[in-house]
Formats: structure tokens, C-alpha cells, sequence
């Protein structure tokens, strides 16, 4: 099956920095198809400043990212000119690169690149045989109330997403293929799109075992470490309720270690000194609260997470409803247990898998604490569901599951696409001619 694929490209103008979930998806993509013998480059941001030993095969491209937080222009604005821009870099590539026979991974696309791909795949010599994995990770502006009603929480969103995906149904477009590893996510965008959005592995974990094996290793003998947070410091990530459980866990003298990383734009790192102050203070007080400022190495972070005896995110679950969680993928991965808001995407893809996990309704300090001392309570029951879960999780996601997924969709046959009909399910407002 995959004597037809000679290469894997993954292309990702969100890549700026050597850290972070997308520069371990980009670099565990490219690993994974290396070891099956493809030729494999990623295409990265301008920002990004490879080493010297990443140069031949990290090349940074993109002049903009795809996650730009400029205020001062509508999102149709940025649909209209960030795809054009995007559409002129990618056409940089095909004068350089040959697409016969490959794979090429759009990671983390969105509306700014969706039309994009789409014009530039059809400018592609014929007869490639390309296959295009667009993954769509990000919120739509739509969200499902019940297994057929849906309310459009971001009009302007949903419209552009709407105007974007419905070039893919277009004759020419059969090698692309829409998918998501989220069950919210797919139906979100099938709704939007009128078609099918395919469901893809998770890309999380990394190719290299020793991790899961050494991570093991570090929980046996000692009492939890118990991962309060990690990733970038946010408000509805519940960064600043993070100073209240640790308190308040550690006056209940609660028997775990603790983890936090802090991290994050300016803007929120000035809204959040006095948290982070506190934070600092509490850990030069207590040896068994360990606190890591700015990134995390790939190194780091794979042994930070894959020893960790339990992870909390203190999320809001409103936001985090149709919204996955990578720090909830690497838990299940690393067979951890997990404190979640109830009623979450990180409540039922953990209760999915059946991991142990303890819910708190609301998000306050107090009720996060009280999950977190009812999994220390039953640890050991949680942490074996956990490494049961782990091991169906690995079995169904992971970089080599998704490798295998993309050879056998790179082989199926390619009927010609016919355009597909409105689905006429909600009183659009067309923002473009």
C-alpha cells in the first residue's frame, strides 16, 4: 500500500517556534514517515529558525500565521486576503517540489487557509496522485445542542467556513480529504460543509517509546505528581483559579508532588501577575511544588507528561464543550488520570475511553480542589482504569496510526465530486458576492 507514496509533506504556517503541540505534531509526523522510508518536509512560518541539523527538511515559508490575533480587521478581511497570500507561498512550492505520489498534511488548518488549499490543488499538473489531509481543529462557530439541533454561536465564522469548505465538493478537489479527530468537531463541520468530514487519529504521544516506559518508571514508588497546569496561560484554560487549589491543597495536606508551568503572551502574563506572585511564593514555601516558567523543551515536556501521576484542567467548560484539549490527549496517551469540567469534550472523550477521572460542575477553586482529593482518595483504582484506557487510546491514535490511516485513504479510489446543495439548515447572512 504505500509503494505509491514517496514523500509526506506537512505544511503549517502556525509553526513558529521549536516548541509547543505544533512543533511536536510537525516533528512526530516527520519522524513517523521517515521510519517507514518517505522522503518528508515540513514547511514551516518565517519566524521559525531551524538548527542546523533541521535545515534540509524544516524550511520556513509562510510571511503570516494562520493563528493571527490582529483586532483591527474582520475575520472576512482576513479570509479574503490571508488566503491569497497563503495561496501565493504554496504556489512558491509546487515550482520547487515534486507532489507526485505524496502525502501532504495541512495540521492545524482554519478559514484563513481552507480556500487556499483548494485553489492551490487544482493548479497542480494533472495526473498527480496527491492526497491532501486538511485536518479542521479549530471551533466553527457552531455548536450541536442535541444529536440533530445545532445553534450558530459565531455567525461570521460559520460563514466564512461555510463559503470556504463548499470549494472541496467541487469536481477536482476528490484527493482532499476533511476530517478532525473530534466527534463535535466532524458534525460541526459536516453541518457547515453539507458532506462528510472523516474522523482521523489523534496526533499526540510521540514515536519515541522510551517515553511511556521511562514515564512509568517515574511513578512507581512515589506518591502522585499531580500536573495543576500546563500550556499557555489563559482565562478560560482557569489560570487563575490554579493559585487557590494549590492552596487550598496543600493546607488539606493532600499527598501528591505538584506541576505548573507558566507561560504565555505578555498581555496575560501582566493580567495574571499577581497570580503568578503567588504561585512563586507557594512553591519557594512547599519543596513538593515544582513550577517551570516559559516553554518546556520537547524533552521536558515529554517527561513532564508522561510521568504524571494525575492531570487537572480547571477549564471552562461552556468553551471547552465542543473543543478538544491536546494536554487531555497526552494524559490518555501517558495512562494518567484526570480531574475535568463536567459536561466537557474532555469529560466525554476520557469517559469514552473509560480512564479514571473525577468532574467538577462549577469553575471554582474550591470544587476543582474537592475532585482533585477525591482521585488522590482512589488513586490506585484510577491510575489502573487509566492504564487500560492508555493502551486502547494508543491502540486507536498516535503518529503511527494516523500514518496508516493516510496510506489507506491515499489508495482509495477517487470518484469525481459533484457540487453539494445547501443545507439549508440555518438563515444564512451571505458575506461575500
Amino acid at each position: 500500500m504505500s509503494a505509491s507514496v514517496k514523500s509526506l509533506y506537512v505544511i503549517d504556517p502556525a509553526l513558529t517556534e521549536r516548541r509547543g503541540h505544533m512543533y511536536n505534531i510537525a516533528v512526530g509526523l516527520a519522524d513517523t514517515a521517515r521510519r517507514a522510508g518517505l522522503d518528508c518536509r515540513i514547511f514551516a512560518n518565517r519566524l521559525f529558525r531551524p538548527e542546523p541539523q533541521e535545515e534540509p527538511f524544516l524550511i520556513p515559508l509562510f510571511t503570516e500565521t494562520t493563528l493571527t490575533t490582529e483586532p483591527s480587521t474582520s475575520l472576512a478581511w482576513k479570509y479574503l486576503n490571508l488566503n491569497r497570500l497563503f495561496l501565493r507561498h504554496l504556489k512558491e512550492l509546487s515550482a520547487q517540489y515534486d507532489f507526485r505520489d505524496s502525502i501532504v498534511v495541512f495540521p492545524t488548518a482554519n478559514q484563513l487557509l481552507i480556500d487556499a488549499i483548494q485553489r492551490w490543488n487544482v493548479s497542480l499538473p494533472p495526473g498527480n496522485r496527491t492526497t491532501m489531509i486538511v485536518s479542521l481543529m479549530l471551533q466553527a462557530g457552531v455548536l450541536f445542542e442535541s444529536e440533530t439541533e445545532f445553534v450558530v454561536k459565531d455567525l461570521e465564522m460559520a460563514n466564512v467556513y461555510r463559503t470556504g469548505l463548499a470549494g472541496f465538493a467541487r469536481p477536482g478537489q476528490e484527493n482532499c480529504v476533511l476530517c478532525s479527530n473530534t466527534e463535535s468537531i466532524i458534525r460541526a463541520y459536516s453541518a457547515l460543509y453539507g458532506g462528510p468530514i472523516r474522523f482521523h487519529p489523534t496526533l499526540c504521544g510521540t514515536p519515541d517509546p522510551r517515553y511511556l516506559l521511562e514515564g512509568r518508571a517515574a511513578r512507581q514508588g512515589r506518591r502522585p505528581q499531580v500536573v495543576l497546569y500546563i500550556g499557555e496561560i489563559k482565562p478560560d484554560k482557569g489560570f487563575h483559579l490554579v493559585p487557590d487549589v494549590l492552596t487550598q491543597a496543600l493546607e488539606r495536606g493532600l499527598p501528591a508532588d505538584y506541576f505548573i508551568q507558566i507561560h504565555g503572551v505578555e498581555g496575560y502574563r501582566i493580567r495574571f501577575a499577581a497570580e503568578i506572585e503567588r504561585i512563586r511564593e507557594l512553591a519557594a514555601a512547599n519543596p513538593n511544588v515544582r513550577v517551570v516558567e516559559g516553554f518546556l523543551s520537547c524533552e521536558d515536556y515529554y517527561r513532564t507528561v508522561s510521568s504524571a501521576g494525575a492531570f487537572v484542567l480547571p477549564y471552562d467548560s461552556e468553551i471547552y464543550r465542543d473543543m478538544s484539549s491536546g494536554v487531555l490527549m497526552e494524559a490518555l496517551y501517558y495512562d494518567a488520570p484526570v480531574v475535568v469540567p463536567t459536561a466537557s469534550w474532555m469529560d466525554v472523550e476520557s469517559k469514552a475511553y473509560k480512564a479514571g477521572r473525577v468532574t467538577f460542575e462549577r469553575m471554582e477553586a474550591g470544587e476543582i480542589t474537592d475532585a482533585l482529593a477525591r482521585l488522590l482518595e482512589e488513586h490506585p483504582e484510577h491510575a489502573a482504569r487509566s492504564a487500560e484506557a492508555g493502551q486502547r487510546y494508543r491502540d486507536a491514535n498516535g503518529f503511527d496510526r494516523f500514518l496508516d490511516v493516510a496510506m489507506e485513504w491515499h489508495s482509495e479510489p477517487r470518484p469525481e465530486r459533484t457540487p453539494i446543495g445547501d443545507p439549508g439548515r440555518m438563515a444564512w447572512q451571505p458575506i461575500f458576492a
